[in-house]
């Protein structure tokens, strides 16, 4: 039943942590190692806030400067599995930024996904805003290939079910922009 992982009142998907382990475990490390990663539709700082987790705003991004040990962290499990296997091993070198997008949210930091400035990102990983998934694709196929074939490539991993995809991604598939 898929209507207990879309949030009721937002355009929100919740993406459940052994979902990601399942599917992020099989990338190698390196990818991801020396890199700035955002999350821009999964985490809502204001929602999240806290003195179990410090973060810094500047421009409405929020980058994050540490998660304590064992801290609930509701509705942000993809920072929680990069916080825990990348980002707090400082070798790693791995830096983690959100945009706090939440439809739903009154935090004046709110950034939709659709603003951000992604060309100071490596990677962008997140489950997408599914009335407007086609749209934030394109921003983010535009990006990649703006910077392919440069020393600095743009990377991006976007988790969908099955179910959700529809029509809606197909050319992505054809044109070879996205692969499933």
């Amino acid at each position: 039943d898929m209507d207990k992982f879309i949030g009721k009142e937002t355009d929100e998907m919740y993406t459940r942590y052994s979902d990601i382990v399942n599917e992020l475990d099989h990338y190698p490390k390196e990818l991801f190692t020396n890199k700035k990663i955002i999350f821009p539709c999964d985490w809502d700082a204001v929602y999240n806030s806290g003195e179990k987790i410090q973060f810094h705003t500047e421009n409405r991004i929020n980058s994050i400067e540490n998660i304590q040990p064992d801290a609930d962290v509701p509705k942000c499990n993809f920072v929680k599995y990069f916080w825990e296997n990348y980002a707090k091993f400082k070798d790693n070198n791995v830096e983690l930024y959100t945009s706090g997008y939440n439809p739903s949210s009154n935090n004046p930091n709110n950034l939709s996904c659709m603003d951000v400035d992604y060309s100071k990102y490596d990677w962008v990983i997140t489950n997408p805003p599914f009335s407007f998934v086609s749209d934030f694709l394109k921003v983010l196929t535009d990006e990649s290939e703006r910077r392919k074939n440069t020393s600095r490539p743009f990377h991006f991993l976007i988790m969908i079910p099955w179910q959700t995809i529809g029509s809606s991604l197909s050319n992505f598939i054809i044109e070879k922009k996205v692969f499933p």
